[in-house]
Formats: C-alpha cells, structure tokens, sequence
C-alpha cells in the first residue's frame, strides 16, 4: 500500500460523487484505516471520476491502530479535492491518541486541524480505552 493513503479503509469511496456513508459500526483493525475518500488516476491513463459532493455522516469509528480513522487523498487535481462539497460530520471516532495525525485532509493531520477545516462540526473523538487484560479470542 502506499504510506499515508487509505487503501486500507474498511469503506472507500474511489472516484465517487454524491454518495452517502451512513450509520455504520466500523472497526479498524492495527494496519488498517476507517473510512475514506480517494481522487485517482486511471492506470490506463484513461478518463477517471472527481471524488465530490459525498457525505460521511453518523458512522461510529474504531480505530485499533495507526492508520487513518477518516479523511481524502488525491493524485490527480489534488488542490481541487479538498473544495469538492465532500463532508465529514456527526461520526464518533475512538482512537489511542486524539492529538495524533490520525485524519487527512490536505495531508495528514490531526482532530482539531479536521474540524478547522470545516469537518466534524457535531462529531466526537475519544480516547479508546486500552484493556490492560487482552479478551480471548
């Protein structure tokens, strides 16, 4: 996977426009990311689809690891993609660091920098309890 993007999202919108994520559980595991939006180019060189006017609202993320919890990345008109109408708002986020650059939007960056950006205006983020006895598998 490439460092600092969202292939390893549980939900990825790829080249999407005007879809909603809604109320959905997400459990993100050590190596993996929450919920994302991706801009790309076609490998062929060939036409592709802006990633715009979509919604991630109400959704509960759990985030286990490192990876990203929520947020956009883009390799093909990357300074169009952050003011495209796509929305993040009303998500709760656990994660082991809520001052960690755990978001991406106009790169890394972290909870307080997502909500400046106009994200998450109703949305919480809180520390995830760690269990100091690990649950049987």
């Amino acid at each position: 996977t490439r460092a600092g993007w969202l292939w390893g999202a549980q939900i990825l919108l790829r080249n999407t426009a005007d879809a909603a994520v809604t109320g959905n559980r997400v459990a993100a595991s050590v190596a993996a990311s929450g919920i994302g939006l991706m801009q790309q180019a076609a490998a062929d060189g060939g036409a592709w689809l802006a990633c715009a006017g979509n919604s991630v609202l109400g959704n509960v993320i759990d985030l286990v690891g490192d990876g990203i919890a929520s947020g956009a990345v883009a390799d093909v008109e990357v300074l169009a993609l952050p003011d495209a109408g796509n929305r993040f708002d009303g998500n709760r986020y656990t994660v082991s660091d809520p001052t960690a650059w755990r978001w991406e939007w106009r790169g890394r960056c972290d909870w307080d920098a997502f909500r400046a950006a106009g994200h998450e205006a109703s949305g919480t983020c809180a520390l995830r309890e760690v269990s100091a006895t690990p649950s049987a598998p």
